[in-house]
């Protein structure tokens, strides 16, 4: 959805050719209380502990030598590091990828997304409350989004809650945009029924999300537009221009920093948003087919189908879209028609 790219070849030297690329450690998060030496899972190795053996609490439930080390401050602090040093996720020209490396870039997202949720399990049973537990909640539901895997997205989107920020002194710069992608996910995910969203919504309006600010507005004239299949008024309110955030942030890269944690959730933001325009552009295209014998690529038929499927607004953008739901057996082109187009039976 968004369009906005920046340049990194100033730090590197140059741009990426990789989904990834290793980076050195950068220890954000100071370690607090006692360093504690265990066995087993938890062996130091040369001086320094061997995080690919740390034990599950989930899994162990403390029997295993070193199976209460994710309940400690320091461990859960090393342990994020641990996952912070692995990888910078660098999204820049990921259409362009080959297949084995967007298979790979798969498989590594995956890696992270389990390394985040066993640090979670550390942290909910240690009942630890902090501005280092929200990071760590905030960081593995933005992935999860990005990931556009629901079965990941599921068992976090519930703890984005109130509660997760109410014993920490804010301010929380990302509890907006928290809140607006998991209000958009449950938009996406029940369409065209609204219940869940409703029921997210009337939990996280309060301080953190008051009636009267620009994201409520916004996220409740989304849904309203849905109610009423008004497509048009959709398409307003889902462009890039429209969103009640700032537009000062690189959009580009999905890094574990935490200098970059609102571009992430922002990053997260446009995938959420892509995903309830899939899901939407699906029904107006049946509404579509059902209603019009024949459709234009024309300048100004294009743009009113722009419109109407949340796409870019841009013939050639639209003509692609068009081509690939003739290959679906959706529509084709008339003969002699140039611009014109026929649609098939739903």
């Amino acid at each position: 959805m968004y369009s906005r790219r920046g340049n990194n070849k100033g730090k590197r030297g140059r741009a990426p050719t990789t989904a990834f690329q290793a980076i050195s450690s950068s220890k954000s998060w100071p370690a607090t209380g006692p360093r504690t030496e265990t066995e087993g899972a938890s062996l130091r190795e040369g001086g320094k502990r061997n995080m690919n053996l740390v034990a599950s609490v989930s899994r162990s439930s403390g029997l295993e030598k070193g199976g209460d080390d994710l309940k400690d401050n320091a461990v859960q602090e090393e342990y994020r590091e641990f996952i912070r040093d692995k990888v910078i996720w660098d999204t820049q020209n990921l259409p362009a990828l080959p297949k084995e490396e967007l298979e790979r870039r798969d498989e590594v997202r995956e890696n992270i997304l389990i390394l985040l949720r066993k640090l979670r399990e550390g942290i909910s049973a240690a009942k630890r409350s902090d501005a280092f537990a929200i990071e760590v909640y905030e960081t593995s539901f933005f992935l999860a989004v990005v990931s556009r895997s629901h079965r990941r997205i599921s068992p976090i989107v519930s703890q984005v809650h109130p509660e997760l920020y109410a014993d920490t002194p804010g301010p929380h710069p990302n509890a907006d945009v928290a809140f607006l992608v998991s209000l958009i996910y449950h938009l996406a995910a029940s369409y065209p029924l609204q219940t869940p969203f409703q029921q997210q919504l009337s939990i996280v309006t309060g301080q953190l999300l008051p009636p009267a600010s620009p994201q409520h507005k916004w996220i409740k004239s989304i849904a309203a537009s849905l109610r009423q299949s008004n497509y048009t008024r959709f398409y307003q309110l889902t462009t890039t221009s429209a969103l009640p955030l700032s537009d000062d942030l690189s959009l580009d890269a999905l890094s574990l920093r935490p200098q970059s944690s609102r571009a992430s959730a922002e990053k997260a933001l446009s995938v959420a948003l892509d995903m309830l325009q899939a899901k939407v552009r699906e029904r107006a295209w049946e509404i579509l087919r059902m209603a019009y014998h024949e459709l234009s690529t024309a300048p100004e038929g294009a743009t009113w189908l722009a419109r109407s499927l949340a796409l870019e607004p841009d013939p050639e953008t639209v003509t692609r879209w068009l081509d690939g739901q003739s290959q679906k057996g959706h529509v084709k082109r008339k003969e002699g028609g140039g611009e014109r187009w026929l649609t098939c039976k739903v």
